[in-house]
């Protein structure tokens, strides 16, 4: 991780309750610059009211959210994301009635933030085109190309949303469980992927699979009951007692 003075994404004392039920509690925790920062919890824990707060989805009842230094805390969603802050969703990005190119190329031209006028449109449209056969390549999907995204199977199909995200050219991404419902196999194959596209990337990621969290992630952030009870290396974590507490009682290697 770079020792860069300010870090990439800033939670600073976040609060969010729905009527009477307190959500999140004073939750603070910074992403340093490239690092993959993991945020596991029981269901419940808050984790996604977190990451919905993060890319303005939600707005806090307390607390602050700092990017790159500069506070976004009332930024709406789409000013977050042409900033570079990019999330992906448990439910597919993707327009299925699209090739898989086509989807890449249009998140690649959303990413550029480019105005298209009609000088520049035929030069947007190859660089987007460029871009997308790119990550196709490196991602091991160029036979796929010219499928529909509605014909892929559902792992394949999350790779997809994992790349439609890169394409949009983030300097942070939020992955929401990207392994859900995915095959060991499956799994093991997209995390490949986020690892070899998204090197150098700050990033954070929501997974229940501790697998997956440990061998990726530089640290592990905890939430409980929307408080966050530790923020440690990996290994630290298994170690912690509050931590595993929370998993009611299991060791990681064996919780779910």
């Amino acid at each position: 991780m770079s020792m860069h003075a300010v870090p990439a994404l800033a939670i600073e004392g976040i609060a969010k309750s729905f009527g009477g039920l307190r959500v999140l509690s004073d939750v603070s925790v910074t992403l340093g610059q490239g690092e993959c920062l993991g945020l596991i919890g029981p269901n419940g824990a808050g984790k996604t009211t977190l990451f919905n707060i993060v890319t303005g989805f939600l707005t806090p009842d307390y607390g602050r959210i700092a990017f790159d230094g500069r506070d976004i805390t009332m930024a709406k969603p789409d000013v977050r994301v042409r900033a570079g802050l990019v999330r992906t969703f448990q439910k597919s990005m993707a327009f299925p009635e699209l090739s898989v190119r086509e989807n890449l190329a249009l998140a690649a031209r959303s990413g550029a933030g480019e105005s298209y006028g009609w000088l520049g449109a035929r030069k947007a449209v190859e660089a987007a085109d460029a871009a997308a056969d790119a990550l196709l390549t490196r991602a091991g999907l160029r036979e796929r190309a010219e499928l529909l995204v509605a014909g892929l199977s559902y792992g394949e199909q999350r790779i997809v949303d994992v790349l439609i995200s890169l394409a949009m050219r983030p300097r942070v991404l939020l992955l929401d469980e990207p392994t859900a419902g995915l095959s060991r196999g499956e799994g093991e194959h997209l995390i490949e992927v986020v690892r070899t596209l998204g090197e150098g990337l700050s990033s954070i990621l929501i997974a229940h699979d501790l697998d997956i969290v440990f061998g990726l992630c530089d640290r592990v952030a905890v939430l409980d009951l929307g408080r966050l009870i530790a923020c440690d290396t990996p290994d630290a974590i298994k170690a912690n007692e509050g931590a595993q507490a929370a998993y009611l009682g299991a060791t990681f290697g064996e919780a779910a």
